[in-house]
């Protein structure tokens, strides 16, 4: 099976041009800025030809209404990447590669999800392609993330702001 079966009807082709910077190594950063940095980005959700774009804390209605309408979600969804574990980079090519294996284990799972789109406003990181998680168990977002030794996950439920996980063995 190949990421075209997974997303029907979406172009794939736009998850090649969220790796483009990520083929080379970049320096960590220290924790506050690195906390700073996962809170400024942008959580984009693939629907279509676009995207609803989330941020940390911000509670937007209207993003909510068409997250609602575009998904099966019912009471709470997660954000997560596979890519560059613990904020260190990888290449295009190691990053599609987890980006196959978590598409695999969420079929294993008959777990609803959409395409996402992590990205650095400032463009110092190389956007991030991800999912968005319908309805998951906790256990399989927080699992899902420490197998691909991320940092932390956005987490939402319906009514309220979203809101960073941090996986503290990380920090």
């Amino acid at each position: 099976m190949n990421r075209a079966d997974c997303y029907p009807g979406f172009d794939l082709s736009v998850f090649l041009g969220f790796f483009e910077m990520g083929s080379e190594s970049m320096n960590a950063m220290p924790d506050a800025q690195l906390m700073a940095a996962y809170r400024r980005a942008r959580y984009c959700i693939c629907v279509g030809p676009s995207e609803i774009v989330l941020h940390v804390d911000r509670y937007d209605r209207a993003a909510e209404c068409r997250i609602l309408s575009e998904s099966p979600i019912k009471r709470r969804w997660s954000i997560l990447t596979p890519c560059n574990p613990g904020s260190c980079a990888l290449t295009t090519a190691q990053n599609m590669r987890r980006l196959d294996e978590l598409i695999d284990i969420l079929k294993q799972h008959h777990q609803p999800w959409l395409p996402t789109r992590n990205q650095d406003p400032d463009g110092c990181w190389p956007d991030e392609a991800g999912v968005l998680l319908c309805d998951p168990p906790t256990s399989l977002t927080e699992s899902l993330a420490r197998h691909f030794e991320q940092i932390a996950y956005l987490d939402g439920k319906i009514g309220s702001a979203p809101r960073l996980v941090w996986l503290t063995t990380h920090l």
